[in-house]
């Protein structure tokens, strides 16, 4: 004779085929889950190396967020002080992935860093430099080594320096690295390393670095011979 189950025997017994069937749901979502997790992550960890980030940083973060507690998490960024960059950048009118191009190999997104000539900050300006641009644009103190005052006039400098050679970006890069020195004569300049190491790491942040001006030579193709000609 089979005896009736009690209320509380029925409840633990549905409570634990419910645990049985979550487990089993688990167990089979669990590896397409950690599938995904790694791929992302991988790439995260790919792109934080080519811009200098600590791989242990990414690894960090995404360990954080396949926590619930830590779902806002966010991942590193495409380059440090990102947010300041795009915002200096829209108000000249320029891109953003340019100017962290420059920033990059300028100071590698320090802003402590101080060149043995005496340039200062994310865009290394010297002081002299500075000074005059702090004037126009109404600054009357002003910091070097806060990054976004460094920001604001090495940005406001380069976009002058476009206008000023009529949208060539290899001359106002040229110019802005090394002044009057570094230009030999249109398309032909002392500092190539430096406009073919700004071009690389700008593309590199962007991924298409062909729409910022339309009329403007391409420093891409730099030859032998030294030069940087359009294509």
């Amino acid at each position: 004779m089979l005896r009736a189950m009690s209320p509380s025997g029925r409840l633990r017994d549905q409570v634990a085929t419910r645990r049985r069937a979550l487990a089993f749901r688990l167990a089979v979502l669990m590896p397409a889950i950690m599938i995904l997790a790694t791929v992302a992550g991988a790439r995260q960890i790919e792109a934080a190396t080519a811009l200098d980030i600590p791989e242990q940083a990414v690894v960090k973060a995404w360990r954080m967020r396949a926590n619930p507690v830590y779902a806002k998490v966010d991942l590193p960024p495409r380059y440090p002080y990102a947010d300041l960059i795009s915002r200096v950048s829209a108000r000249f009118g320029l891109p953003a992935d340019l100017i962290a191009g420059v920033v990059y190999v300028e100071s590698r997104f320090n802003p402590r860093c101080v060149s043995h000539r005496g340039a200062v900050g994310l865009m290394q300006l010297l002081p002299s430099t500075a000074r005059p641009l702090a004037r126009k644009l109404g600054f009357k103190r002003y910091d070097l080594f806060d990054p976004e005052t460094n920001l604001i006039l090495g940005v406001y400098f380069l976009k002058d320096r476009i206008r000023a050679y009529g949208g060539d970006l290899a001359m106002a890069l040229s110019y802005y690295n090394g002044g009057r020195w570094g230009i030999v004569s249109r398309g032909q300049f002392r500092n190539r390393g430096y406009i073919r190491s700004v071009m690389q790491h700008y593309r590199r942040f962007d991924g298409d670095s062909t729409t910022l001006f339309a009329a403007m030579p391409n420093p891409r193709a730099i030859d032998s011979r030294n030069t940087v000609s359009a294509q």
